[in-house]
């Protein structure tokens, strides 16, 4: 990644799927390192998590919201020091997403 988001500019299901899993493999290693106590990596990881959603295209935004915040809102309720780190590193309306995503599975 080298700090940049990258651009998908084919319109094709592959490289959307794709995108999806390389999202994945992100957000599995933003657990890890938050499970292993390492928050201040957890945080680069949500700082790049953020530039991705600020700078991504909608296939990127989403990615963010249905898959990296999908899976990180574990790590949110089983860590509370993940959780502030969170309030400080990602804006006002991703945090929203994952209150919604968090209310919402408790229906």
């Amino acid at each position: 990644m080298n700090g940049e988001a990258g651009q998908l500019t084919h319109n094709n299901s592959h490289y959307t799927r794709e995108f999806y899993q390389c999202m994945q493999g992100f957000a599995n290693a933003s657990v890890t390192t938050c499970q292993s106590g390492n928050l201040k990596k957890f945080e680069s990881h949500l700082n790049i998590a953020k530039k991705l959603y600020n700078d991504g295209n909608e296939t990127v935004r989403n990615g963010i919201v249905n898959v990296f915040l999908y899976k990180a809102l574990d790590m949110l309720d089983q860590i509370p020091a993940a959780r502030k780190v969170a309030e400080k590193c990602l804006p006002a309306e991703l945090l929203q997403e994952i209150n919604r995503q968090h209310y919402s599975s408790g229906l």
